[in-house]
């Protein structure tokens, strides 16, 4: 089945946004964990401290500089993002950002720089979703959305740390805004008729980040059985910087799709 006409996409959108909210909403607060900040890597190299933790974000920085200077090239490249540039520039710009915003936290480990952490993640998730539904929606979705997206990620960390300031910590925004386009992009990219080739990327992409998702969880496990050579959570880093690199790999390559 396709969804073949814009209001078909709308509504699945919309329709899906609001189970997903719904069930995410009808759980109870969701408090940051303090034992979150306690990582595996607690080693450090020179000056730095929890140094594996710290330098594997590095390759968020050579992934969202590469992605931003693929898109500031010349005009024969500008198919590369279609009419979604700005949403693909918000996105290699959280990677970049993210770079800096994790290696800070993993310095020292607590809530406060988990927000700095948090927040170029969220933008890049939201810059991605946006240019997603723009390629696979429509355009005027992708004007409507953007922003509202890219605000609504950001106010989502805030809310988090306002609230955990506040003594009732709660990240059910937070959760919402990173998993739903988790579950939205494949649904989209199976269900609506493609403006590019080369999706493929996107699929790796999120298989990346699950991986990803897997190593954090299990960072001690995965530090123990490698005999301390290196941790899930650096290994997560790792990954996700991957599954980043996969949608730059896509980007490079693709073409109109023909219909």
């Amino acid at each position: 089945m396709k969804l073949t006409t814009e209001r078909q996409r709308l509504t699945f959108l919309a329709i899906s946004a609001l189970v997903v909210a719904s069930i995410i909403g009808s759980l109870s607060r969701i408090a940051q964990d303090p034992s979150y900040h306690r990582f595996a890597d607690e080693i450090p190299l020179l000056q730095i401290p929890n140094w594996q933790n710290v330098l594997s974000n590095l390759p968020f920085a050579v992934v969202g500089i590469l992605g931003l200077m693929t898109i500031a090239r010349s005009k024969s490249q500008a198919y590369a993002v279609g009419e979604q540039k700005t949403g693909w520039i918000i996105f290699f710009s959280g990677v970049f950002l993210t770079a800096l915003g994790s290696g800070y936290y993993h310095w020292h480990p607590d809530n406060w720089g988990l927000f700095w952490d948090r927040l170029p993640m969220t933008m890049g998730f939201s810059g991605l979703f946006a240019s997603i539904i723009g390629e696979r929606v429509s355009q005027r979705a992708y004007q409507l959305l953007l922003w509202p997206l890219v605000i609504l990620g950001l106010l989502s960390v805030v809310y988090w740390i306002w609230t955990e300031k506040a003594g009732a910590g709660d990240l059910r925004p937070y959760a919402f805004i990173q998993f739903y386009p988790i579950i939205a992009i494949p649904c989209l990219i199976g269900l609506c008729p493609p403006r590019f080739t080369h999706a493929k990327y996107v699929g790796f992409a999120i298989g990346c980040y699950v991986l990803a998702k897997i190593s954090e969880d299990m960072d001690q496990a995965i530090w123990t059985t490698t005999g301390e050579m290196t941790s899930g959570h650096a290994l997560k880093h790792l990954l996700a910087a991957a599954g980043c690199y996969f949608l730059l790999k896509m980007i490079k390559v693709r073409h109109h799709a023909e219909t």
